[in-house]
């Protein structure tokens, strides 16, 4: 895909981002996606996930946040452009898994986005940062090139519901391991600035 059609892809989200029931029709698409972690000559911090619409479908568009940035030529080329889907499976085999998160914390909060994201999701579109436009996921969350990326809610007392946007990585080699330090912006924090997503400056 190119540029022109990642960033109208990203600007399609952005205009129902405060759209509670429009929001809730394209996120019942699917609650996860998977990602295959391309090694770059560039290290990177985080992942940034963005979601956008095209051809009437919810994606995810990832891309190491080294490369998210005006002067990286042929950006497109960073650019996974990942499928929703719903998993009705647990996102765990409980035989096998080796935690850097509790078993139960990973599926209590995948459990949390599958039974009140329909109730969550409006909400937060009308809370004052409104719905998330990107996540930041740290590189170290992906221990192996292939994962399965879960949406899920943690708790968050100060946001709508006490629940704010999360998603969990499951990684599997041997073992399955579970990450969990994805943030979404906004708002945006010292460490995470509006700035290094150069893709949102496009819209």
């Amino acid at each position: 895909m190119d540029k022109d059609s990642i960033v109208n892809s990203l600007k399609k989200w952005e205009d129902i981002r405060k759209n509670g029931p429009e929001l809730v029709n394209y996120l019942s698409q699917g609650n996860c996606f998977k990602f295959t972690d391309h090694q770059y000559s560039e290290p990177s911090e985080y992942r940034h996930a963005y979601p956008g619409i095209h051809d009437g479908k919810l994606k995810m568009f990832v891309i190491p946040s080294a490369y998210d940035k005006e002067a990286t030529k042929d950006i497109a080329s960073y650019v996974e452009v990942c499928e929703v889907f719903p998993d009705p499976m647990p996102l765990y085999d409980p035989m096998t898994h080796n935690d850097r998160i509790s078993d139960a914390t990973a599926v209590r909060r995948v459990d949390r986005w599958d039974k009140d994201y329909t109730k969550w999701v409006p909400k937060k579109a009308d809370s004052t940062d409104g719905f998330f436009k990107a996540y930041a996921i740290p590189s170290q969350d992906f221990a192996t090139t292939d994962v399965k990326v879960r949406f899920a809610l943690q708790t968050a007392v100060e946001q709508p519901m006490g629940y704010n946007a999360d998603m969990v990585v499951a990684c599997k080699e041997g073992k399955t391991i579970y990450e969990d330090y994805a943030t979404p912006v906004p708002p945006f924090k010292p460490s995470i600035t509006q700035a290094s997503f150069y893709l949102l400056s496009q819209m």
